[in-house]
């Protein structure tokens, strides 16, 4: 083609100097000749026409042969003069034929040969070179040559080599690359490529097919290539040595085990085991032998391996001219061998693989980089877990630095690792949203260095999720014990704030203090109750419900709280699966979700309020998070409005204690906490959806329950055991147990006014022998649930025979979520939560009594 011959003829034009060296010196003389018999020629031309009657015929004859002799001598002359400049070394011709002689020549080279121009574009290759690319299937459409990199940039772990040859010619650097085995469209190949500079910055590659060459080693020992191909990059090492431990050939996996660069000459036997020298190179005559050996890589780490070695000259003796075949299994991991057998299993699950394979299929980030300075290092290979985490950023020729983010300490920290390398460093990456990475930084042998990403955004969010799990332990153990000593003290107060209003009628001066002293007690209260909620410590009872029902007899109520601009439209589904809950507890976290839903939609004027319900056949993975699917229906439950909506950022703090997006004094920040734990302690869970401007879906999911709801009592409460009543009059004899004196004191003062004898304990030890002096002659057990020594229900087990047909009512400000299960399981025993004010201490005497 032309093109290329013209480019090919221009880029040779200043490849080399000129074959037959510089112009011999100017023929002077002869020029001067020549130059003499043209004037000559010309004057006697000049008398032969000018003046022939002068001359006379005879004359001008003779003046006319002598100027066509002159003519012809000039000619002779000036054809010779030519000749010599054209043919002489540096000549016309010369030069002319040049170009195409060093092509030609260089299109003769059997090896391949590439040459590339300034800026690293292919300029020249000859005919090898050309049927090297054709059989690989790499010519494409172009006029030009097929680059280097087309050839071999596909091939896994090649990458970082064609770069650095790349960078080599483009500097003009002489340097030699030995490729490992890559397979074309022709088969396995096996190159070295060496590159020598050329002027005006253009670079010669030269080509190398190791397969048809030889390998010399120490001692000038030739080793035939023929097969040694395919042992480089086997799954085992290997070596051929003569009986000094002279090594002629190792192939590259045992190079690698050893810590050799590519450039390194193989050691010794001597120098890998040198333990177990002797015995690997000489065997008292036996062809084969099986060492176990410890292999001491260049850092002077130990391995252990087993050497199975082959002598090619026995059994006639070792002559000076025996070569060793040697198998190296299992010297990659580091194990102790057990036999063959072991190594041989080892081998089979790729114990050894080549350091390209293991480059590639890591699943964590991998980067080769051509310097240990990590401020001026620059990536030459990076395996696909590192680009696909740095967002295609980590390519060859980029700043490794650069992919790291600029904020926080990291790159500094990394920077001042030197040249010694270590880690791990916590960085952030500059794309995929700044994603927290941990860096080890590790020098090879041949000054560059190799740097390990590792993926912690995981750990990152398990982190957080711990802390925020661990934060939220800590607050609920607090609001815990905080709300026990609260109510003890609120119920002494709301008790003793009723005895006294009961002496001081309306008019009294003391009245109104007294009255202002109990809405505080209940204000007081109801944040303790909040805090129980919160916390998931307060005391429930779980029954049979069906939710249909508990949300229908709730809604009327529930209107009476909507704002005229936000109507209320509830959507009962059909066949609901039963749940089990507290049905006070679920009306609650209804209540709070449309209370929100309604402050969210007054600030955008107004909007719709949904509730409804459906039968879902499964849970989504999203709503659970990690840990595993239940099975089973689920009832759910959505409040759904067209509200504000939220942010991701807002949604992660929603459910964090007294986090509230209302103005100062119009929220707690604790209705939404209080939510979830209602519907944790059910065994549920609450998954919202928001998104800014649209609006809010609150979802509450509670797992079926295949116990029959009870109809007795609406929403499914257990309706208690008829009894006889003892006495209406307020009669009857009450054990009542409490460790609190002030609680204690106060309403064994009230119930005795009230007519009832009442024996007082202030712990379970004293309640059991009252109940054993007292046996079958209690009407009634008021007991604490928590208690130092012997709890309530511990209590309630003991004196059991001697209570008989007695009712219990239970008392605590704080029970543990076991009593919550014995509470829902026994029908029979009843609960009064603290704070109770006098009035309904009294109502549920009589209530059990009565009953």
């Amino acid at each position: 083609m032309p093109s290329e011959a013209n480019t090919a003829q221009k880029a040779v034009d200043g490849v080399r100097p000129s074959l037959f060296g510089q112009p011999t010196a100017n023929l002077s003389w002869s020029r001067i000749l020549l130059w003499g018999a043209v004037g000559l020629a010309v004057i006697a031309v000049i008398i032969a026409l000018i003046a022939p009657e002068q001359s006379g015929p005879a004359a001008f004859a003779l003046t006319f042969g002598i100027a066509v002799v002159l003519f012809v001598v000039m000619y002779a002359m000036a054809s010779g003069n030519l000749a010599s400049r054209r043919f002489a070394p540096g000549g016309i011709a010369q030069k002319k034929a040049e170009p195409a002689f060093a092509l030609g020549a260089l299109e003769l080279v059997p090896e391949p040969i590439l040459i590339t121009g300034a800026r690293g574009e292919p300029v020249f290759a000859n005919a090898a070179y050309r049927s090297l690319t054709a059989m690989a299937g790499k010519m494409g459409q172009s006029a030009r040559p097929a680059p280097f990199e087309r050839l071999v940039g596909a091939h896994p772990g090649l990458s970082a080599i064609t770069f650095r040859l790349t960078r080599a010619a483009r500097a003009g650097q002489s340097v030699s690359e030995r490729l490992p085995v890559f397979e074309t469209g022709q088969g396995m190949c096996a190159f070295d490529v060496h590159i020598q500079p050329l002027p005006a910055g253009r670079a010669l590659w030269r080509i190398v097919d190791r397969s048809t060459t030889t390998q010399q080693g120490d001692g000038d020992i030739p080793v035939a290539q023929s097969g040694l191909t395919l042992l480089d990059d086997a799954p085992v090492g290997f070596y051929s040595a003569d009986q000094k431990g002279r090594v002629s050939y190792m192939n590259n996996t045992l190079r690698h085990w050893l810590g050799l660069a590519d450039d390194m000459a193989a050691p010794s036997v001597q120098s890998f085991a040198p333990g177990e020298a002797s015995q690997l190179l000489n065997n008292n005559g036996k062809s084969n032998s099986r060492v176990e050996v410890k292999l001491k890589t260049r850092d002077g780490i130990e391995t252990a391996a087993v050497v199975v070695t082959h002598w090619s000259d026995l059994p006639s003796g070792m002559s000076k001219g025996a070569q060793s075949r040697s198998v190296v299994f299992g010297g990659g991991q580091g194990q102790a061998p057990v036999g063959v057998a072991r190594s041989e299993q080892l081998a089979t699950h790729g114990i050894g693989r080549t350091l390209d394979e293991m480059f590639v299929a890591a699943p964590f980030g991998v980067v080769r980089l051509d310097v240990a300075n990590i401020a001026n290092a620059i990536i030459e290979d990076a395996n696909p877990a590192l680009l696909e985490m740095a967002s295609g950023k980590a390519t060859p020729g980029s700043s490794f630095l650069a992919i790291f983010s600029k904020e926080g300490g990291g790159r500094d920290a990394l920077l001042n690792l030197g040249e010694a390398g270590g880690g791990p460093v916590e960085l952030a990456l500059a794309e995929s949203d700044g994603k927290a990475v941990h860096v080890y930084l590790v020098p090879d042998h041949a000054g560059r260095a190799i740097a390990y990403v590792i993926d912690m955004s995981s750990w990152k969010e398990m982190e957080t999720d711990l802390f925020q799990a661990q934060k939220m332990q800590a607050i609920g153990q607090l609001a815990g014990g905080v709300a026990h000593d609260l109510n003890n003290v609120l119920t002494a107060i709301r008790m003793n704030c009723d005895n006294l209003l009961s002496h001081h009628m309306v008019g009294d001066p003391s009245y109104p203090g007294l009255q202002k002293i109990n809405e505080d007690g209940l204000r007081a209260a109801a944040l303790v109750d909040n805090l129980l909620t919160f916390s998931r410590k307060k005391t429930v009872r779980l029954v049979p419900l069906d939710l249909s029902e508990v949300l229908n007899n709730f809604t009327h109520m529930l209107r009476r709280m909507m704002h005229e601009s936000i109507p209320l439209d509830v959507v009962l589904g059909r066949d609901l699966p039963v749940v089990r809950a507290d049905k006070g507890q679920i009306e609650m976290a209804v209540m709070n979700l449309a209370t929100n839903a309604r402050d969210a939609m007054m600030e955008s004027g107004g909007g719709d309020l949904i509730i409804r319900t459906s039968r879902q056949a499964g849970i989504p993975k999203e709503v659970i998070g990690d840990g595993p699917t239940p099975e089973g229906a689920w009832a759910l439950i959505e409040v759904v409005d067209t509200g504000t909506g939220m942010d991701e950022k807002t949604l992660t703090k929603i459910f964090e204690p007294f986090f509230t997006t209302k103005d100062m004094g119009k929220g707690t920040g604790l209705g939404l906490a209080n939510v979830l734990g209602i519907i944790k302690q059910s065994g549920g869970y609450l998954h919202p959806i928001s998104t800014p401007g649209e609006g809010t879906n609150f979802q509450i999911w509670l797992p079926e329950c295949f116990e029959k709801v009870d109809e007795g009592k609406a929403g499914g409460t257990a309706a208690p055991k008829e009894r006889k009543p003892k006495d209406l009059a307020g009669r009857g004899r009450i054990l009542f147990v409490e460790d609190e004196d002030s609680v204690r004191t106060i309403a064994v003062k009230i119930l005795a006014n009230r007519g009832y004898e009442v024996l007082e304990a202030a712990d379970g030890e004293e309640a059991l022998e009252i109940a054993k002096e007292n046996a079958g002659k209690i009407d009634l057990m008021i007991s604490d649930v928590v208690m130092p020594g012997m709890d309530g229900p511990r209590l309630l087990e003991e004196a059991r025979p001697y209570l008989k047909d007695a009712r219990i009512v239970f008392i605590s400000g704080f029970a543990q979520e076991e009593f919550s299960d014995t509470l829902s399981k026994d029908a029979e025993i009843s609960f009064l939560p603290k704070p109770f004010s006098l009035k309904q201490l009294a109502e549920k005497v009589k209530e059990e009594l009565s009953s």
